[in-house]
């Protein structure tokens, strides 16, 4: 979903479009490019967002505190910010959109000597998808 602190949006308005996001502060993940576009899908629409990032990181987290600093628009996961959206120290922009479910991938050389704790974490990884948490 996409986020923002509430002083930013206060200062700058709210961007009614995903096309709007290009004049618009963005943080965004590290690609392996120098192109940045987000696409985004309403129902059965897509649009693609082309985004120049005002801060780049390979951190959630860190995107996560630069947009609770102001900096810009994130788009995050749902898990990673919901505190904070429940709080209203983040607020969510065009609402309406979001992106494609990401994959969790377990890779492990063989279950022979697998400790009970990590089969039991991909036992729950695959009965609790995010899915069924309500993330977007």
């Amino acid at each position: 979903m996409l986020v923002a602190s509430p002083d930013l949006l206060a200062a700058q308005g709210t961007p009614s479009l995903p096309s709007d996001l290009a004049s618009w502060a963005t943080l965004a993940l590290a690609t392996s490019g120098d192109r940045f576009t987000w696409t985004l899908l309403r129902e059965s629409e897509s649009a693609e967002a082309r985004i120049n990032p005002r801060f780049v990181s390979d951190d959630m987290y860190a995107l996560r505190r630069a947009a609770l600093d102001g900096v810009g628009i994130a788009l995050l996961p749902q898990l990673i910010c919901d505190e904070e959206l429940q709080q209203g120290r983040l607020k969510r922009v065009l609402p309406e959109w979001g992106c494609t479910p990401s994959e969790i991938q377990a890779t492990f050389p063989t279950r022979r000597g697998m400790l009970p704790a990590v089969r039991f974490l991909i036992d729950y990884l695959a009965s609790h998808p995010p899915e069924a948490e309500g993330a977007s």
